[in-house]
């Protein structure tokens, strides 16, 4: 027998108090530790001093190599950055070159770094639903499940800010740079998407550069988002469909009922159905439970199944 099996058998009220507890255990260890420094507690204040930083840096060496303005500087430094790469504006001398190769790798770099932190915040997100489904079925809270259109919420907000960048973008081109309606929804797209073909840009002028530069920022961030909160919402749809079918299928045979009884005693406490949820849905493996509880039974020095502040006591001294 098993450690876990050891554990749960013949233990009822200790079942209990193990069945209630551990999936918030997992869901604690699901999640990102609580952060102490007020940049820890505002994840995008570290890279948004390193964007400014970054962008700054160009924009000095820019002005001071080619005499360009600030906004031309800055303009130029945010197609690079996002990588549109309208083709307008380049570098001609050796030393230009190489600093935009360091300058280049080094936004690449940022980018991966961005998008890493966006994968990882969708699977935070997964962990969160999912540990939050697992909750709510073993702790038997009643109540509704979320709406579906709950988990596309700050998808379609997402969608509905970039649209509004988009209409911006659109009605710029249009108005002040006195492109055509196909002209304007082409140059808005292909540099909200990166793709900057170089065929339409904008005129020469500070107010333009300025603006481009800014928006830019928010048009590529902008659908990066959507794409990523959408992806998001999907795979949560997903995961739910998988958790509620896992679910459904639990204690539909009579070789489920033997699986699930680990001890053989003829029946299946909460834990027992607990711990085998858990391994079906792939959130934990038989030998990781082994191994804590094989821990916890060196700690319970009586047997007693619970481990009491004299215990402690003389495992400390």
């Amino acid at each position: 027998m098993s450690e876990s099996s050891a554990l749960l058998s013949g233990q009822p009220e200790i079942s209990k108090a193990y069945g209630a507890n551990l999936i918030k255990s997992f869901a604690k260890v699901s999640m990102p530790p609580e952060r102490g420094s007020p940049a820890d507690r505002i994840p995008w204040l570290k890279p948004l001093a390193f964007s400014v930083l970054f962008i700054f840096v160009g924009v000095a060496f820019f002005m001071a190599r080619f005499g360009w303005s600030f906004s031309k500087a800055l303009y130029f430094c945010i197609v690079t950055i996002t990588t549109v790469g309208y083709g307008d504006f380049y570098p001609l001398d050796s030393a230009s070159k190489l600093f935009i190769v360091a300058y280049v790798i080094c936004a690449i770099s940022a980018i991966a770094t961005y998008l890493s932190g966006v994968v990882e915040g969708v699977i935070e997100k997964q962990a969160e639903h999912l540990t939050n489904v697992l909750s709510r079925r073993f702790d038997g809270e009643q109540g509704k499940e979320e709406p579906e259109e709950g988990v596309f919420s700050e998808a379609l907000q997402s969608l509905a800010f970039f649209a509004l960048v988009f209409v911006i973008g659109l009605g710029f081109f249009v108005f002040d740079q006195k492109k055509s309606l196909v002209d304007a929804l082409y140059v808005t797209t292909i540099s909200s998407s990166t793709v900057g073909y170089g065929d339409l840009t904008i005129e020469p002028t500070a107010r333009a550069e300025l603006f481009t530069s800014v928006w830019l920022v928010f048009s590529t961030i902008g659908l990066a988002k959507v794409i990523g909160d959408f992806s998001a919402a999907f795979a949560a749809k997903n995961q739910q469909r998988f958790i509620d079918s896992v679910l459904e299928s639990a204690l539909t045979s009579t070789g489920d009922f033997r699986q699930m009884d680990s001890d053989q005693d003829g029946r299946i406490t909460k834990a027992e159905f607990l711990v085998s949820m858990l391994e079906r849905m792939d959130l934990v493996q038989k030998n990781d439970l082994d191994e804590i509880l094989g821990r916890f039974d060196e700690l319970d020095l009586d047997g007693s199944g619970y481990v009491d502040r004299s215990e402690v006591v003389k495992l400390d001294s």
